[in-house]
C-alpha cells in the first residue's frame, strides 16, 4: 500500500503540462478560426467545439498555466532556479556575441510586427487570409452579430411582420418562444446555425433590400472590400485620394485606413459607398 502523501511539486508540475499543451492547442484553433461575426453566425465548430467555448478554453488554461507557472517557480524550486539563472548568466559573459545576437533578432521581431514589415508580419498576415478563406457572401449575417437580434428586430431588420416571421419558423419545424427571444436562442434550442434560420428569409430579405452594416467591414482587407462592393479598386484609391485618404494598400484593412488617416472606419465607408452607407 503507498502510504506517501500527496505530491503538489509533482501535482503543479502535471498541471503545467496539461495546461500548456491545452493552450497551444486552443491558440492554433484560434489563429485558423473565422472572425467571430461568421463563427457565431455559422455555429462554426473545430474538434467538436465552437469559437466561444475555444476562447474560453485558451483563457481558463492560459491563466491555470501562469498560476501553476508561479507557483512552480517561485515556490517549489526558487533556490535551484535561482542558481541556474546566476550560472548560466555568468558562462553568459563569455559569449557576448551570441547574446547581443539574440538582442537584435528580438528587437528585429518587434519592429518587423509593429510597422508590418514583411517577412515578419507574414505569419499574422497568413493568420488573417486564414481566418478571411472561412467568409463567404452566402453566410454573412445581415449585420453584425445578427444572432442576438430578437425575433422582432429581425422582423424589422427584413421588413417582414413579426406573423409573418413567426409563422415561417413554425411551418419549418422551429417553435419560438416569444418575440424577446434571440436567434441564437432558438438556434440553440434546435442544434442548428443562426444562418440556417435567415436563409428561410434570405430572398426576401435581399428582395427588401437588406445588407450588412458598415460595422462588418472594419477588418476586411481593401482589395476584399472594393471587390464585394463591386468598384473598380484604383478608382477608389483615386476617389479616396480626392477625399484626402491617401497611401492607401490593398493589404490594409478599412480600420487601418481610417486609422492612417485620422478618420473613423465609417467615414472611409461613407467615400467608399455613399450610397450603401446611406442605407443605415
Amino acid at each position: 500500500m503507498d502510504k506517501k502523501g500527496f505530491n503538489f511539486k509533482a501535482f503543479t508540475s502535471f498541471l503545467l503540462f496539461v495546461a500548456f499543451l491545452v493552450a497551444v492547442i486552443s491558440g492554433v484553433m484560434l489563429y485558423i478560426s473565422p472572425p467571430g461575426r461568421i463563427a457565431n453566425w455559422t455555429n462554426w465548430q473545430m474538434l467538436g467545439f465552437t469559437k466561444t467555448q475555444w476562447t474560453s478554453f485558451h483563457i481558463v488554461f492560459m491563466t491555470l498555466f501562469l498560476v501553476a507557472g508561479i507557483f512552480h517557480v517561485f515556490y517549489f524550486n526558487w533556490k535551484l532556479f535561482w542558481s541556474y539563472v546566476a550560472r548560466k548568466a555568468e558562462k553568459g559573459l563569455h559569449h557576448k556575441k551570441e547574446f547581443w545576437w539574440a538582442v537584435v533578432v528580438s528587437v528585429v521581431l518587434l519592429i518587423g510586427t509593429w510597422g508590418r514589415i514583411p517577412p515578419v508580419i507574414s505569419i499574422v498576415d497568413l493568420g488573417d487570409y486564414m481566418t478571411e478563406s472561412w467568409e463567404t457572401k452566402e453566410e454573412r449575417p445581415p449585420e453584425t452579430h445578427a444572432e442576438l437580434l430578437t425575433l422582432k428586430e429581425f422582423s424589422d431588420k427584413i421588413k417582414q411582420p413579426l406573423d409573418t416571421v413567426v409563422s415561417t419558423l413554425k411551418e419549418n419545424g422551429y417553435t419560438p418562444e416569444g418575440a424577446d427571444q434571440t436567434l441564437k436562442d432558438i438556434a440553440e434550442k434546435y442544434n442548428i446555425a443562426p444562418n440556417d434560420l435567415y436563409n428561410l428569409f434570405k430572398e426576401k430579405a435581399e428582395e427588401a433590400g437588406v445588407v450588412r452594416t458598415g460595422g462588418g467591414y472594419g477588418k476586411m482587407k481593401f482589395n476584399k472590400l472594393t471587390e464585394e462592393l463591386g468598384l473598380d479598386i484604383e478608382e477608389t484609391k483615386k476617389k479616396l485620394a480626392d477625399a484626402g485618404i491617401v497611401d492607401v494598400k490593398d493589404s490594409q484593412t478599412l480600420r487601418e485606413i481610417a486609422d492612417a488617416n485620422d478618420k473613423t472606419p465609417a467615414e472611409v465607408f461613407n467615400v467608399l459607398s455613399p450610397e450603401k452607407a446611406a442605407e443605415h
